[in-house]
């Protein structure tokens, strides 16, 4: 992922594993773990009840 801005629209655009049903973003967190920066997105079914952590790596921008 380039954009932190776009982690949690898409976190919210993956189906719940255990139903298919929508996830909503509860909370999110910016751990550096070695050297490499990530974004941890937890999420519950909106459905079920099910919760989960959605991991992304950022990436800085690349120039073409």
């Amino acid at each position: 992922m380039e954009s932190v801005a776009v982690i949690e629209v898409k976190a919210a655009s993956i189906p719940c594993p255990a139903c298919g049903g929508r996830l909503r973003v509860q909370s999110h967190e910016a751990p550096t773990i070695g050297g490499v920066r990530l974004r941890e997105v937890r999420a519950r079914c909106t459905t079920c009840g099910a919760e989960r952590s959605i991991w992304f790596r950022l990436v800085p921008p690349q120039l073409h």
